[in-house]
């Protein structure tokens, strides 16, 4: 593989890594909005997406050009891949948040039905809670 080709390779990978982030972006923002339909839409994109990066990465690891541009070109992708890793961090994170807030609601939802049918039933039976004793 000539430098030329080399470099043309490492572009390709910065455009994927760029489309990654984007991708990861709207992740987080469809995550706080519980967009699950979007979101799954996504993920299957971000897949394809990381399928092509690791075709590329193959094609990039046979050879490694020692120019300046291709130096330069390669920093531009260790920052790249350095903001998706905080920005998949950062919607994980809220995804779990999330999750945790919709358990929350569950159960309080529940907890909520337990205690309305319990004193619908008492009332039924003829104990009224309000009532002075």
């Amino acid at each position: 593989m000539t430098e030329t080709e080399y470099y043309h390779r490492l572009q390709n990978k910065l455009a994927l890594l760029d489309k990654i982030a984007v991708n990861t972006g709207i992740q987080f923002k469809f995550v706080l909005r519980l967009e699950i339909r979007g979101l799954q839409r996504l993920l299957r994109e971000r897949t394809k997406l990381l399928h092509a990066l690791t075709m590329l990465n193959e094609s990039i690891r046979e050879n490694k050009a020692d120019s300046i541009r291709c130096r330069l070109l390669q920093k531009q992708i260790k920052a790249r891949q350095q903001e998706i890793t905080v920005l998949n961090e950062q919607a994980i994170q809220a995804a779990m948040l999330e999750r945790d807030k919709l358990a929350t609601a569950l159960r309080s939802s529940r907890r909520q039905r337990q205690v309305t049918a319990q004193y619908q039933q008492s009332w039924r039976a003829g104990r009224c809670y309000n009532r002075k004793g």
